[in-house]
């Protein structure tokens, strides 16, 4: 696998967050009421333009790889600390990279479909299809997610630990606890379109979150080396 070394990766990963950020509100952004038989389908997605999941999947398809260049880069940095369990970090990330692009396929796809019969006059026939799809995406996605919330929780111990080279509060910005914040705004705003735009894009927000700290650290400590050589 290619590596992009020091800042480089963290800076790229932080950028493309920005690009994740972007697909998921072009999805997310819909009148929010969850219908049919799973929740995932919102009422909203009947007024969606047909050019929204298809912009939001190729943003995705570019957005999603490049991470994985951030991600060795920090497996990199706390592999002195936690040799193995930087691995299997890093192990696991990679394992769930394969599926990361089925997290967006999981709600584009369905989407596409019951906006598409919904315009086409045959509301029921969209929800039964996107209803369906759904189901039949959600194994796939179940294995996925296990294994990247091993990965994320294994890098939140790592982090709060104190023994990496980053500072415990970088454990902050985990898409577990963005999610969770963004779960609040949500609820306080049920009707708002653009809070479930931002929900939708939990994980981006948390990884450029976390991106941005480790970035800025970094930056931090090689100054303070330059300043103090000894």
């Amino acid at each position: 696998m290619i590596r992009l070394k020091g800042n480089k990766a963290f800076i790229i990963s932080a950028m493309v967050a920005i690009l994740g950020i972007a697909s998921d509100f072009v999805l997310g952004y819909a009148t929010p009421e969850a219908i049919g038989h799973y929740g995932i389908i919102q009422v909203g997605w009947g007024e969606v333009a047909l050019w929204r999941p298809m912009i939001s999947m190729l943003m995705a398809t570019v957005a999603f790889p490049i991470y994985l260049f951030g991600i060795q880069e920090v497996a990199e940095r706390i592999r002195l600390s936690f040799p193995k369990l930087s691995r299997l970090f890093l192990t696991l990330s990679i394992l769930s990279s394969s599926g990361w692009l089925l997290t967006h396929v999981f709600f584009c796809a369905p989407q596409f479909v019951y906006s598409y019969l919904f315009q086409k006059g045959m509301p029921e026939l969209a929800l039964e299809m996107a209803d369906e799809l759904t189901l039949m995406l959600f194994p796939g996605l179940a294995v996925m997610l296990v294994i990247m919330s091993l990965a994320l929780l294994l890098l939140f111990i790592m982090f709060m630990s104190g023994r990496t080279p980053f500072a415990r509060w970088t454990a902050l910005g985990s898409p577990f606890i963005v999610f969770a914040i963004l779960a609040v705004i949500q609820s306080v705003f049920p009707d708002s379109r653009f809070a479930m735009g931002l929900l939708t894009g939990f994980i981006h927000f948390g990884l450029l979150v976390q991106f941005s700290m480790i970035l800025a650290q970094t930056r931090r400590n090689a100054s303070k080396n330059a300043e103090n050589p000894s």
